[in-house]
């Protein structure tokens, strides 16, 4: 039986990923540790210790799935970052990854993997979350880094890139226009429920994708791959028969 270990946050991919995992037709022995237990990152030490020692084996598979989202800017001023944003998702969304792939070779097995959840935010630049997609752009080249480093452990490293959830963005916490904004720019025109995003997890981790590593897989139903002037060409088009 396989051994997974996933490290979260509690957001809503993480959780319904460990329901995946937990199912007894998933055939795999899935532990959770919460790292809000270590959200004191001087604890990170701790945190470390708890998962090398945590279990006599070492893993087939390590999640790293922290992706703790907070909006930056100090009042009206959205030029001026608030650092202690900075230090609270650069703590959870990057070091807590880095130092449990800088360890991998005490957690995780020969032949196994080591997967990242990761915001598509990364892509491209915001305007009021600015140290969350900076944090993600960050994790994809610790990803790209440690499937270098790690190769000759034949440990492979990933990431899932998550787009609109819904389980996240929805009307209790979103205004709708905002939501119709991200429908209407998404190829697929819907967005992604959690379970889509797990599966792509419970893909890599499994022998399908053995030979897979430094990747970054986006499941975002097309959205980072359409820009909105283009986008806009097409309705012109559409309306008006020709430019």
């Amino acid at each position: 039986m396989k051994k997974i270990l996933l490290i979260d946050d509690n957001n809503e991919i993480s959780k319904k990923l460990f329901e995946m995992l937990s199912l007894p037709s998933s055939r795999l022995e899935a532990t959770r540790l919460d790292i809000k237990e270590f959200l004191n990152l001087n604890e990170t030490d701790k945190l470390l210790k708890k998962v090398v020692h945590s279990k006599p084996d070492k893993y087939d598979c390590m999640i790293i799935a922290p992706m703790s989202f907070s909006y930056d800017h100090t009042g009206d001023q959205k030029t001026r970052l608030d650092f202690k944003v900075w230090d609270e998702l650069f703590g959870i969304n990057l070091k807590i990854p880095a130092l449990l792939m800088d360890h991998a070779d005490k957690i995780v097995k020969k032949d196994g993997s080591i997967i990242n959840l990761i915001s598509a935010d990364y892509m491209l630049g915001s305007f009021v979350s600015k140290i969350y997609s900076a944090s993600m752009a960050a994790k994809v080249s610790l990803v790209k880094s440690y499937a270098n480093l790690l190769g000759k452990q034949k440990i492979r490293v990933n990431g899932v890139a998550a787009g609109w959830v819904r389980e996240v963005m929805n009307e209790e916490s979103y205004p709708k226009a905002l939501l119709n904004e991200i429908l209407k720019f998404t190829p697929i025109e819907r967005m992604a429920s959690a379970e889509e995003i797990a599966k792509v997890f419970c893909w890599l981790a499994s022998k399908e994708a053995s030979f897979i590593s430094g990747q970054v897989i986006h499941v975002d139903g097309g959205y980072y791959n359409v820009d909105p002037v283009t986008r806009l060409e097409g309705d012109c088009v559409k309306i008006q028969g020709t430019l």
